[in-house]
């Protein structure tokens, strides 16, 4: 329990770093534009300066929430989509020799589209961490591996090894009763 609250810390310390060198260059940029330089009488208005630094607010604001936002929500949700799956045919994955053949090919294509999907998301995030990406990179050849499993006779026990090393390599905490 104690790291994922060490993990909570961390992202809120690095967002609040990414906000804050934001705000910065925002200030350094308008003064540097508007109270350095001289561009003549309209761009002294206080009118026009309002205007503009209320366009640029917005413009900053929008590209920061497509090119960091919402690929880190993209992200966590394709993270929740997986345990979701993986708690959904997880009868089917630990028990192989037993079921039927529609089953296992819609378990082994869901298995392998959510591979394809998490390191698809990963890559669309600006700031990535280089362990993360190998945890990723892992966690989605594991997906792939246990999709493959699925018509190897006697793979239950390793499937379920391989779920728990997926659940770990992407961080998915157990919710406690």
């Amino acid at each position: 329990m104690m790291g994922v609250k060490k993990k909570c810390e961390w992202l809120k310390w690095n967002w609040l770093k990414a906000t804050l060198i934001l705000i910065a260059l925002a200030i350094f940029g308008y003064s540097v534009i508007f109270l350095r330089l001289d561009f003549g009488e309209p761009f002294r208005n206080p009118i026009f300066q309002t205007v503009i630094s209320g366009v640029s607010v917005l413009v900053l604001g929008d590209l920061i929430k497509k090119f960091i936002i919402e690929p880190a929500q993209e992200y966590k949700e394709i993270v929740g989509k997986i345990d979701n799956e993986l708690k959904f045919y997880a009868n089917i994955i630990s028990n192989p020799e037993i079921l039927q053949e529609g089953k296992k090919k819609e378990c082994y294509e869901t298995l392998r589209r959510l591979s394809c999907n998490l390191e698809a998301k990963r890559k669309k995030m600006v700031f990535r961490k280089d362990t993360t990406d190998k945890n990723v990179a892992d966690a989605a050849a594991k997906l792939i591996g246990l999709s493959n499993s699925l018509w190897e006779l006697e793979s239950g026990s390793r499937n379920s090894q391989t779920i728990e090393d997926i659940r770990k390599s992407l961080h998915i905490p157990y919710l406690v009763v």
